[in-house]
C-alpha cells in the first residue's frame, strides 16, 4: 500500500509539472481556440482530483496518518479552488472578450494557486518516499518490542 502510495505521489508531482508546461503551451500557441488548453483542462480538472483521491485513501490503508490523509485531499480544495478563481475572473472581465486590470490580477491567483498545488504535490512527493521506504511516522501505533 505505501509504495502504491509513493507511485500516486510521482504521478501526482508529475501532473503538476505538466498542468505548468501545457498553461504555458496554451500562453503562447498562435492562434489560440477554444481547444488550445484541453490537456491543461484535463489534468487539472480530471487527472490531479482523482490522483488526490486515490492517495488519500491509500494514505488511509497505509496507516498513514490523518495528517498524510488531509494532505492527500489538498490538491483536490486546490483545484476547486482553481475553478473559482477562474470562473471569478472570467465573471470580472466580463461578456466583453477582453480582459481588465481587475480580471488579470484575479487570473494571476490562479497561477499562484497552480503553485501552490505544486508545492503540496512536492510535499506528497517527499512524504511518500518517507513511508514506502518505512522511514515515516505512521498514525499507527507501533508493536512492542521485548
Amino acid at each position: 500500500m505505501r509504495r502504491v502510495f509513493f507511485g500516486l505521489a510521482v504521478l501526482l508531482l508529475a501532473a503538476a509539472v505538466a498542468q505548468f508546461f501545457f498553461a504555458g503551451y496554451g500562453s503562447f500557441a498562435k492562434p489560440r481556440t477554444d481547444h488550445t488548453y484541453d490537456i491543461h483542462r484535463i489534468i487539472g480538472m480530471m487527472v490531479i482530483p482523482v490522483l488526490s483521491i486515490l492517495m488519500a485513501v491509500f494514505a488511509a490503508l497505509s496507516k498513514g496518518g490523518g495528517r498524510l490523509i488531509g494532505l492527500s485531499l489538498l490538491p483536490l480544495g486546490l483545484v476547486i479552488l482553481q475553478i473559482v478563481i477562474a470562473a471569478i475572473a472570467r465573471a470580472v472581465a466580463g461578456d466583453t472578450g477582453t480582459t481588465n486590470t481587475a480580471s488579470l490580477i484575479i487570473f494571476g491567483l490562479h497561477a499562484l494557486n497552480g503553485l501552490a498545488i505544486g508545492g503540496v504535490a512536492g510535499a506528497l512527493f517527499s512524504e511518500g518516499r518517507k513511508l514506502a521506504s518505512g522511514t515515516a511516522e505512521t498514525g499507527a501505533v507501533a508493536p512492542a518490542t521485548s
